[in-house]
């Protein structure tokens, strides 16, 4: 199955940007733009190259760091892959209450009362030329679940980045474990937050499935 946006029913939202002038302007403050954690690529490296996926699902993908980096992996392996984005770019619960790290007045995330994530985010995919790859679907996480399932729409590997609440993660593990193709994994970061590892093991403890440690911060679940 050929994913883009017209499967979604979406118009492209890259060609409201000049790509060209993003490429050659905007690289040398995306770095500045979304976190960096440089422990992170080889997980993805060595997840990629394992299992060579077609399609990526990521559910939570804030400015685009893990999405431009696991695209760029793809393309450096020779993989055509299709990388979906769920996320609403409207912020999670941290990014609007965290006093140490107020991300939102930082960078001015909500411009005139909106949120400006969206096009950060589309603006950062550009500039990394990867329009082709990254498809971003601007919904909430069990809405696109629904949307994805009704167009028997599968990934080889999940990344769940998504609410970091027990119950937001059990809701995602849970649901999207659904749409991983047999032989797939569904990965996620952050498993050293208490909350995050307490979802992952209601998961588990129903299902019977493990919940693997794979190092850094990050889990994984293989089908």
């Amino acid at each position: 199955m050929n994913i883009n946006f017209d499967t979604f029913g979406l118009k492209n939202p890259y060609t409201r940007f000049d790509k060209t002038l993003l490429t050659k302007n905007y690289n040398h403050i995306v770095n500045k733009e979304y976190w960096y954690y440089e422990n992170t690529l080889p997980v993805f490296e060595r997840l990629i190259k394992e299992y060579k996926p077609k399609t990526i699902i990521e559910v939570g993908s804030y400015l685009g760091y893990s999405a431009v980096n696991m695209g760029r992996i793809c393309k450096e392996n020779n993989l055509d892959t299709k990388i979906l984005c769920i996320d609403t770019w409207l912020g999670s619960h941290e990014h609007w209450t965290c006093k140490i790290n107020d991300y939102l007045p930082l960078y001015d995330y909500f411009e005139n009362g909106i949120s400006s994530m969206y096009d950060r985010f589309i603006q950062i995919v550009l500039s990394h030329d990867l329009d082709n790859n990254i498809i971003p679907l601007p919904n909430t996480s069990y809405n696109m679940y629904l949307i994805l399932k009704e167009l028997n729409i599968t990934g080889d590997l999940i990344f769940v980045d998504g609410e970091h609440s027990a119950k937001g993660v059990y809701e995602d593990v849970s649901n999207y474990y659904q749409l991983l193709n047999p032989g797939g994994a569904l990965f996620g970061d952050d498993f050293t937050w208490p909350s995050v590892k307490e979802g992952c093991e209601k998961f588990s403890n129903e299902t019977g499935l493990e919940v693997e440690d794979i190092g850094v911060t990050h889990f994984r679940i293989k089908k």
